[in-house]
């Protein structure tokens, strides 16, 4: 790109900078309809990435808690495979006690299934200090292999 045209186009991105979005918009759609074919397909791979936004990154930390809250546990592993920030969220102690906490010793109104009450520590030590501390998602999992284990018809 030569020196004038370099000029040209800074000049041009100081003008549209200094719009109010309103004219903006105007701005654009002329930009549009000047372009030729080929060169609209360039603009929709530019945009493109630019208009994908990730809700629960943009809402507060505990209203996407909340919302993954809502999901049941096979969707919620699911969910932890998104990105980083919706794994950090999904695999979040609280979600998953209240997950426990939904499905242990009882029915649960939204699924109709409920999961047997178990120890919380390592059952394979005796002294307190040994035992291990387990996460809920951890609990949950050995539980709903129990639940699953009993309703299959071994005969």
């Amino acid at each position: 790109m030569n020196k004038e045209t370099q000029t040209k186009l800074e000049t041009f991105w100081k003008i549209f900078r200094e719009l109010p979005n309103s004219e903006r918009k105007v701005a654009l759609d002329g930009l549009f309809s000047l372009c030729s074919w080929p060169q609209l397909p360039y603009s929709f791979s530019l945009l493109t990435p630019l208009l994908r936004v990730d809700f629960l990154t943009t809402l507060p930390g505990d209203i996407s808690w909340k919302i993954l809250s809502y999901l049941d546990a096979k969707s919620l592993c699911q969910a932890s495979q998104v990105c980083k920030r919706w794994k950090e969220i999904a695999e979040d102690e609280n979600i998953w006690k209240r997950m426990c906490d939904t499905h242990t010793g009882q029915k649960c109104g939204g699924c109709g299934w409920g999961l047997p009450r178990l120890n919380d520590s390592c059952p394979n030590s005796t002294n307190p200090a040994k035992r291990l501390k387990r996460t809920n998602k951890d609990i949950f999992a050995e539980r709903l292999i129990v639940a699953r284990n009993w309703k299959v018809k071994i005969f």
